[in-house]
């Protein structure tokens, strides 16, 4: 008698469900589409070194604070220091964003700053900003008043006191004039100098997505070179300067011409800002009376660049440059 066939055998088991997206303690998502945004940023905002310290210091943390433990212990406290308009409290204020932890900004001319630190603590993870730091931690001198005194005297308190929920950033574009117990209590330096060649280039295509323009890459490129010594916010500065230059084409004519544009749901009927001289093929018509879904502004061209730029002069200073540099070749580390 022929035994029947073995059953077979049952079918694997499924595969697990993919790892949730990391969880930040405040026990909202950040997804790997956010933590990659904020990959990409910091590289391209300051470089390598101030990636890693970041990443270490405030997304590391953040993300996964069990990894800290022992003598592998995150940094606290950061001083991030640069020219003016180089971007030190933009750049944390986007840290927190795209991680979802809030952000308690000190503003330079307070002086009672207890509840900043007491409503930090009460968060599951916070970032504290001292913005422009050398307003209320300058070096201490024998003529000073005893309430600047005491002001330092409180923060180096605070500091000392720091909870691991909280970290500390401090932004000044004059780091050589911090008074030095305060100096001593950041773990981290990081100095942001002007952007690069590469990094502006990168800001400027950045400012045009979703803009109009008749720039090619080799125009994006000049425009890199000829902002050179500018700082972020006056890089932002020129291109809003030049985007807002076709716009005032609306506003300081009378006629306009009808035109067709290929639009993503099809062709569309477009007006164009004319010359009163084109009487001929335009109509007459006051601005306010536009639609707005009919108003075309005339694309950003290489022109409008060269005017908005002729229009803004760099404002860093070379002895500026200098004592940062000089700072940081003795206490600080170039990001």
């Amino acid at each position: 008698m022929v035994s029947p066939p073995p059953p077979p055998p049952p079918p694997p088991p499924p595969p697990p469900p993919p790892p949730p997206p990391p969880v930040n303690p405040n026990g909202e998502g950040v997804g790997r589409n956010s933590i990659e945004e904020l990959d990409n940023f910091l590289i391209s905002f300051g470089g390598e070194y101030l990636r890693s310290i970041i990443l270490e210091t405030i997304v590391l943390k953040t993300l996964f604070p069990r990894i800290f433990r022992g003598s592998r212990t995150p940094w606290k406290t950061i001083l991030i220091y640069g020219q003016p308009g180089s971007g030190k409290t933009y750049l944390i204020e986007q840290v927190g964003k795209i991680l979802k932890i809030p952000v308690y900004k000190i503003p330079p001319s307070e002086t009672e700053y207890n509840s900043y630190f007491r409503d930090a603590k009460n968060e599951t993870a916070s970032i504290l900003l001292l913005d422009e730091l050398d307003a209320i931690a300058l070096k201490r001198r024998s003529e000073d008043q005893s309430i600047n005194r005491r002001t330092i005297n409180n923060l180096l308190v605070e500091m000392e006191a720091l909870p691991k929920n909280v970290i500390l950033v401090g932004a000044t574009n004059v780091p050589y004039d911090i008074d030095s117990a305060i100096l001593r209590r950041f773990d981290k330096k990081i100095y942001l100098p002007l952007p690069s060649l590469d990094c502006r280039i990168k800001m400027i295509n950045e400012l045009l997505v979703d803009q109009n323009h008749d720039l090619s890459e080799n125009d994006i490129t000049i425009m890199g070179k000829l902002t050179e010594n500018y700082t972020r916010r006056e890089i932002r500065n020129v291109m809003t300067e030049s985007l807002l230059l076709g716009l005032r084409e609306i506003t300081r004519t009378s006629h306009f011409t009808w035109i067709l544009k290929q639009m993503n749901n099809g062709e569309r009927r477009m007006l164009l800002p004319t010359m009163e001289s084109d009487s001929g093929t335009s109509i007459r018509k006051k601005w306010f009376d536009l639609d707005e879904e009919t108003i075309f502004i005339p694309p950003l061209t290489m022109v409008a660049f060269m005017t908005a730029l002729e229009k803004s002069k760099p404002s860093s200073k070379v002895e500026e440059k200098w004592l940062l540099e000089k700072f940081t070749t003795a206490f600080g580390q170039n990001a």
